[in-house]
């Protein structure tokens, strides 16, 4: 059941530039606070990845982007609870905001931001980036331990409690029934332990994939958890400005 939370306004002093933002509210699951800045951030680091950043994001944009912040809200708490996180580490509840180290993920963490500044063609290329996009290091450091989390969350939840028996019934079944999709260079059939490792493969992920969409839909059914329409269609989640650059 949702309930319905009062509206409310958290003031943010922003990024490197000493830029003020005010951050709104826009959406609460379970007494957690979804708000403006992080949505923005998700943009923007998927601008940082190359993605680019809609020049005016539309009310479909915005939804998409904290429907992706909503889920991960709910995997993160479930996440904390099962023990993925432990909730003594260093901003463990706190999904958005944290500062490193970022407990038993530091590492993780460290060599993923390794890996992303290494794509660019220097370090300082890199916060150049960054800089062009209103980020600080710690929202691409955040963004990156979010994703972590969902994996080791996903596979520990879903992969790992997929029924192999299930799975490999089905994938034998299948590759009997498509006989046309498992042929070789020369156009013959392969034998089913050519191919077994990867069908299994695809199907546990497969299956992992719907049993936490039928698991998040049960949170969403169940959970208290609420969207600020006014507020989400209010939010200015225009891209950064040349002028934020020049301050």
């Amino acid at each position: 059941m949702r309930r319905y939370l009062a509206f409310f306004l958290l003031l943010f002093i922003g990024n490197a530039h000493a830029q003020t933002r005010i951050d709104a509210v826009i959406a609460v699951v379970e007494g957690h606070a979804i708000t403006q800045i992080e949505l923005e951030n998700e943009f923007r680091v998927a601008a940082v990845m190359g993605i680019p950043y809609p020049p005016e994001p539309t009310v479909f944009d915005k939804r998409a982007g904290l429907d992706i912040l909503i889920a991960r809200k709910f995997a993160f708490l479930e996440a904390v609870r099962i023990g993925v996180v432990k909730q003594d580490d260093s901003g463990a509840g706190k999904l958005g905001t944290m500062s490193t180290p970022y407990g038993n993920y530091s590492e993780q963490v460290a060599a993923q931001m390794a890996a992303i500044s290494a794509k660019f063609s220097s370090r300082a290329a890199f916060y150049r980036v960054l800089q062009e996009n209103g980020l600080e290091i710690v929202a691409v450091e955040a963004w990156v331990y979010a994703r972590l989390i969902d994996d080791a969350f996903f596979r520990r939840k879903f992969v790992g409690t997929v029924n192999t028996a299930e799975i490999e019934e089905f994938a034998l079944g299948y590759f009997e029934k498509h006989p046309d999709e498992f042929k070789d260079a020369d156009g013959n059939r392969k034998e089913y332990a050519d191919v077994e490792e990867e069908l299994l493969a695809r199907f546990r992920q497969q299956k992992a994939k719907d049993n936490f969409g039928a698991w998040l839909a049960k949170q969403k059914d169940e959970g208290n958890w609420h969207i600020l329409d006014a507020e989400l269609a209010g939010a200015n989640l225009n891209a950064p400005s040349d002028d934020e650059d020049d301050d």
